[in-house]
């Protein structure tokens, strides 16, 4: 029996360990529950270093955004609304979807970690680039970090009435 309390001491102070130890601060909010262009704003801390943000944008597409990471700043967009590709996509397709989401956000003049302009204009060209490119691929950033903090982006998923990527940087 000492030994069982011994080892759940040992995982708990760990645990504990693990938590002081993240790079990453507090995750903050992207957008203000005032920010013109948004309804039904909300933001909820999860944890010291993960939050999720939701609301809807005037053209009326929902949005969750998930922010998270310890090593990495990492931030998941889910964009849901029955006009997204509602015929179902070819793969271009998707992509550049991402892509115009993301500039929609932008206009919106959050604080984000992200250059959200470069990031759309990298989903945007991805199949050029690559035409077999897959989801949940990460592909480069060029000019959004340095060589050891570039921003990566990621189409993770899509189809008919959503899409969802996902944007990081790091190791910090």
């Amino acid at each position: 029996m000492k030994t069982f309390y011994a080892a759940l001491l040992l995982l708990l102070s760990l645990s504990a360990w693990a938590e002081d130890s993240c790079m990453r601060s507090e995750a903050e909010p992207m957008f203000t529950p005032h920010q013109p262009g948004l309804r039904n704003y909300q933001f909820k801390r999860l944890s010291a270093t993960e939050a999720q943000e939701s609301f809807q944008l005037a053209s009326g597409e929902s949005v969750l955004l998930e922010h998270g990471g310890c090593e990495y700043f990492v931030t998941k967009f889910r964009f849901s609304s029955p006009a997204i590709l509602k015929q179902g996509a070819t793969r271009k397709q998707a992509f550049a979807s991402a892509g115009q989401l993301l500039r929609r956000l932008r206009l919106l003049k959050g604080d984000s970690a992200f250059d959200l302009l470069l990031a759309a204009r990298t989903l945007e060209t991805a199949v050029q680039r690559k035409p077999d490119v897959e989801y949940g691929e990460s592909q480069d950033v060029e000019g959004d970090g340095e060589d050891f903090l570039q921003t990566q982006a990621q189409l993770v998923a899509a189809g008919p009435g959503f899409v969802q990527l996902m944007l990081f940087k790091g190791p910090l």
